[in-house]
C-alpha cells in the first residue's frame, strides 16, 4: 500500500487577521481579531507554491485514491489544491491522526479502520499534515530515530507498506501474506519502505516540466 505524506503549504503567521473570505463563515468574529492557529489559512505565496508542488506530484504520476487531512485550515486548503490538480474524486477525509501533536501510530490505526469502507488501488492514500507529526510518522514507519527526517512545507515522502487493504491490485508490490486484520499498527509501522522523498523545490521543478 502506498502512502504519501505531504506537509501543508506556507500559511499566514499566527496572530494575523482572518482573511476576508472566511469572515462570512464565522459567527461573532471580527476581521480585527487575530485568528487561532487552527484557522490560519495558506498565504498567497503558499497557495502558489502548493499548486506548483502538486504539479510535480502529477508529473510523478501520483494519483491517490483517497486524501486525508488534519482539521487545521492550512492542511485542508493544501489537500484541496492537491485534490484538484491531481483530479482526485470524492470528498477529503478529516482525521485527528494528522493533527500536529498526534501520536504517529494513530495514522496506522486510521488506515486500518478504513479497510472496511474503502477499496484502495495502486494509487494509495495521500495525507496532508504538519510537523512534527509527519516527521514522527516517517521515523516510526522506517524504524529510524525521530529527527532523522524533516519535511519542509509542501515536501512529500512516499512510503510503501507491505500489507494490502481490500481492493488492492494483484500487481502491487505489497506482500499479500501480511494482513492488516491480524497485525497491530506498531508491528506494521517499521516495515515500510521509503520509496522517495522530495523537497518542495524539486517538486516545483518537476511541475514546471509537467506544465
Amino acid at each position: 500500500m502506498l502512502v504519501y505524506l505531504m506537509r501543508h503549504g506556507i500559511a499566514v503567521p499566527g496572530g494575523t487577521s482572518l482573511p476576508s473570505r472566511l469572515a462570512d463563515s464565522l459567527e461573532d468574529e471580527s476581521l480585527d481579531e487575530p485568528c487561532s492557529d487552527a484557522a490560519r489559512s495558506l498565504s498567497d505565496r503558499g497557495r502558489t507554491r502548493t499548486a506548483a508542488a502538486a504539479l510535480g506530484l502529477r508529473a510523478l504520476k501520483v494519483r491517490p485514491a483517497v486524501i486525508l487531512t488534519s482539521s487545521l485550515l492550512r492542511a485542508v486548503e493544501t489537500a484541496e489544491i492537491v485534490a484538484d490538480l491531481l483530479e482526485v474524486e470524492g470528498a477529503l477525509e478529516v482525521t485527528d491522526s494528522l493533527e500536529p501533536s498526534a501520536n504517529p501510530l494513530e495514522l496506522f490505526s486510521t488506515l486500518h479502520s478504513m479497510q472496511a469502507s474503502h477499496e484502495f488501488d495502486d494509487g494509495g492514500v495521500l495525507c496532508a499534515g504538519h510537523a512534527p507529526n509527519l516527521d514522527r510518522i516517517i521515523a516510526e514507519a522506517i524504524g529510524g530515530p525521530f529527527g532523522s527526517v524533516f519535511l519542509k512545507k509542501c515536501g512529500t515522502v512516499c512510503l510503501e507498506f507491505p500489507w494490502e487493504l481490500p481492493g488492492a491490485s494483484a500487481g502491487s508490490r505489497a506482500s499479500p501474506e501480511v494482513s492488516p486484520r491480524v497485525a497491530s499498527p506498531r508491528s506494521l509501522a517499521t516495515r515500510a519502505e521509503l520509496l522517495w522523498m522530495l523537497p518542495p523545490r524539486a517538486l516545483r521543478q518537476l511541475g514546471r516540466i509537467e506544465g
